[in-house]
């Protein structure tokens, strides 16, 4: 789910590029001018054919292409991009509460697992105890 998410904000980038006729070093330079930095190398790759079935990082490499473009581009560009942008947050959210939901069942069921084991070992020391009490109880009757 979420690689199709960034399938479709790739798609879009390469459509902004080439609306506005963006060569690599000036999306580059757009990127350096916002302050945020990816390389020539990184960006000729999420610009190749076929990049889209890639996993690029959305943080680290797409973000300051999706900002970098949406400052060199028109309102209509932006707003594809933005719900782009919008439905990718929305399914890492939906992917991330899925992997939390499964961490939690696996905590359950560690937690129940564990409290058996402590009943299984507790039953073992009340058993334990009460032979030592009824050993104890046959030597003192036998010195008495």
């Amino acid at each position: 789910m979420l690689q199709k998410r960034i399938s479709e904000i790739i798609r879009n980038l390469k459509r902004v590029r080439q609306e506005d006729g963006l060569s690599i070093s000036e999306i580059v330079n757009l990127c350096e001018k916002n302050g945020e930095s990816v390389s020539e190398t990184t960006v000729k790759k999420v610009f190749a054919d076929g990049s889209e079935a890639f996993g690029f990082n959305y943080e680290s490499t797409l973000k300051p292409l999706i900002n970098a473009l949406l400052k060199a581009h028109e309102e209509t560009a932006e707003t594809d991009m933005m719900i782009s942008v919008a439905e990718f947050k929305a399914a890492k959210i939906k992917d991330l509460e899925a992997q939390m939901s499964r961490m939690e069942e696996s905590y359950k069921r560690r937690i129940e697992f564990l409290k058996q084991q402590i009943e299984i070992k507790d039953d073992r020391i009340d058993k334990r105890d009460e032979m030592i009490s009824k050993l104890i109880d046959s030597i003192i009757k036998g010195e008495g």
